[in-house]
């Protein structure tokens, strides 16, 4: 048995059975499309048509379709138009119009990441040289995610975590020590990593249609902070951690049945009491007095992908 012999009896099969009765469906804009209905799902269903010769594949939303029936037409292809006050539309189209109240998704796993800026302002006592130093260091990236069970369509209950960078470098510095007179070059740098880990509570609003969402989001929780730093060649740790505060606003874009695309913008809130500095393997603790507090305070912007479960 050759080749095309076998690909027409598999052609000769498949359009047997989309021959066989088919289905109806009505949009909502009142056209009537001949198909064969291949799975009911709470908010879309998916049917197979002819169109140009070809049988294609595709889904609706069921706000789209006021009416559907199986094995309406005996045979495939005709062109119907469904009286609109007729007693069988009328009913149906009260029947499944919509999903039903209640039906929704109730976890939703998030992984975003973009751009942060911190929102603290810089001192005025800070030396000129180190100003376009210390403001670079005010943008970064961050990468996170979180994770929600929804109890009901609009409240939730989840995890979120984050991870935030940021760094710089001046190369070839030289300095003066003001009491000694002593002369020392190298480089400086700094490479700071926020973590945010913490209990989540989210509030979410739906569209009729279940493709969109808006979602607002709280959490209180633990960050950890380090900055890894060097100056003119000798190397500095300095570590901490304080409570921290996520509140986000974001908006989903459903693109398939269980996946979104979303946006969203953060405030990022924290102040560190005092660090630990780690020079040559000694530890030394450095605090800060009150109203002095190291602010961790930024935005974040993000994109991501959401699943719904």
């Amino acid at each position: 048995m050759n080749k095309n012999l076998l690909i027409q009896i598999f052609i000769c099969i498949t359009f047997a059975n989309y021959c066989k009765a088919q289905d109806l469906i009505v949009t909502d804009k009142g056209d009537s499309l001949n198909c064969k209905i291949t799975d009911i799902k709470e908010s879309y269903i998916y049917f197979t048509y002819k169109a140009d010769n070809e049988i294609r594949s595709t889904l609706l939303p069921v706000w789209q379709i006021p009416f559907y029936k199986q094995n309406y037409f005996p045979q495939p292809d005709l062109t119907l138009k469904v009286p609109e006050n007729s007693p069988e539309y009328v009913a149906n189209k009260t029947k499944k119009t919509y999903a039903k109240k209640g039906d929704y998704k109730s976890v939703r796993i998030n992984f975003d990441g973009g751009f942060s800026y911190s929102i603290v302002k810089l001192s005025k006592d800070l030396d000129p040289f180190f100003d376009d130093y210390f403001k670079k260091l005010k943008s970064g990236r961050h990468l996170g995610g979180d994770f929600g069970y929804f109890i009901s369509e609009s409240f939730g209950l989840g995890l979120r975590y984050s991870n935030f960078n940021t760094k710089n470098e001046l190369k070839n510095v030289i300095a003066t020590n003001s009491t000694t007179g002593q002369v020392k070059s190298g480089n400086i740098s700094d490479n700071i990593t926020i973590n945010y880990f913490g209990p989540n509570m989210f509030l979410r609003y739906t569209s009729k249609d279940k493709m969109r969402s808006i979602i607002g989001s709280l959490s209180l929780g633990y960050m950890g902070y380090k900055d890894k730093v060097v100056f003119l060649g000798e190397k500095y740790s300095y570590t901490g951690g304080a409570l921290g505060s996520v509140l986000k606003l974001e908006a989903d874009f459903m693109i398939d049945r269980n996946i979104a695309l979303g946006i969203g913008f953060g405030y990022i809130g924290g102040s560190l009491g005092q660090v630990e500095e780690t020079y040559k393997s000694k530890t030394t603790t450095i605090k800060f007095k009150v109203g002095e507090f190291e602010s961790l305070a930024r935005i974040d912007l993000s994109v991501g992908l959401k699943i719904y479960l």
